[in-house]
């Protein structure tokens, strides 16, 4: 199996252009068999440290899809774990803004036994 080494396109055996790019196949569109390191680091980081996580992952996804190296999935893993972590603290954030908001207006002790 083949890939195109500009735009990582798969090829078959014969292909002497990309379709998808036009760029001549030579000997080097063969497929990568080496890891994404910034791949692993963004998937492993993204449990810990969610921004540090997100911007490792992108980075490696889209290295992984420029030089056709192994780790797209955990990359996109990376990035989607990082995005719900993300999201869960902004939600936690406004949550407490609110209720935040609420006591400093007086009406936090009437909403007290709903919580």
């Amino acid at each position: 199996m083949k890939f195109c080494a500009h735009c990582g396109r798969e090829l078959v055996d014969e292909a002497v252009v990309c379709p998808g790019c036009g760029c001549a196949c030579n000997n080097s569109a063969i497929g990568n068999d080496k890891w994404n390191g910034l791949a692993i680091a963004g998937f492993v980081v993204s449990f810990f440290a969610a921004t540090v996580g997100l911007i490792l992952s992108i980075i490696g996804f889209r290295q992984c899809k420029k030089t056709n190296e192994k780790g797209r999935s955990l990359a996109l893993a990376g990035i989607i774990i990082s995005s719900v972590e993300l999201g869960i603290y902004a939600l936690s954030l406004l949550f407490y803004f609110v209720i935040f908001m609420l006591y400093a207006l007086g009406l936090g002790y009437t909403l007290l036994p709903l919580l």
